[in-house]
């Protein structure tokens, strides 16, 4: 039987985001970045959002702490003091982190564990919220092959 500490270093290789790759396609992209901003920054951040900040999410704002304006495909992922302000009342459904075509509809990240956060969708049609990815790094790993896959409103 394999030991805890197996299944859970597996589970990070698993859910890791390749930070390089991504960095690489921003910039390569012409996006205008924010600054990376530590992981106590962002554990206070999401801690006064109502929520955990796991591994994903630090290891995210470790290369990138959000965009000025959406990228290519329209989408934007949030500055810590963005997330602070639209997040003012608790949500089971998790926390909005980004948008897509300035605010056509959200994405908000649900803590799972310590190490990944799923990530889900969230329109303005009074629906419920929509699971998009099982974790943050599936979402930017298709996100970078495939934008349509997660960017367009997905079917309830």
């Amino acid at each position: 039987m394999e030991s805890n500490e197996a299944v859970q270093g597996a589970k990070r290789m698993r859910n890791a985001i390749n930070t390089e790759a991504l960095g690489a396609h921003w910039k390569d992209s012409g996006v205008d970045m924010l600054a990376p901003v530590s992981a106590l920054q962002v554990q206070q951040a999401f801690a006064a959002a109502g929520s955990i900040a796991c591994a994903d999410v630090i290891a995210l704002y470790g290369i990138l702490g959000g965009m000025w304006e959406m990228d290519s495909e329209y989408w934007r992922l949030w500055s810590l003091d963005e997330i602070i302000e639209a997040n003012d009342a608790p949500s089971d459904a998790g926390i909005l982190f980004s948008d897509y075509c300035i605010d056509c509809y959200h994405f908000r990240l649900k803590y799972v564990d310590e190490t990944v956060s799923e990530v889900w969708y969230e329109g303005y049609d009074g629906g419920p919220p929509v699971r998009v990815a099982a974790s943050l790094s599936d979402f930017l790993d298709l996100y970078m092959r495939n934008p349509d896959a997660v960017l367009n409103a997905p079917r309830r």
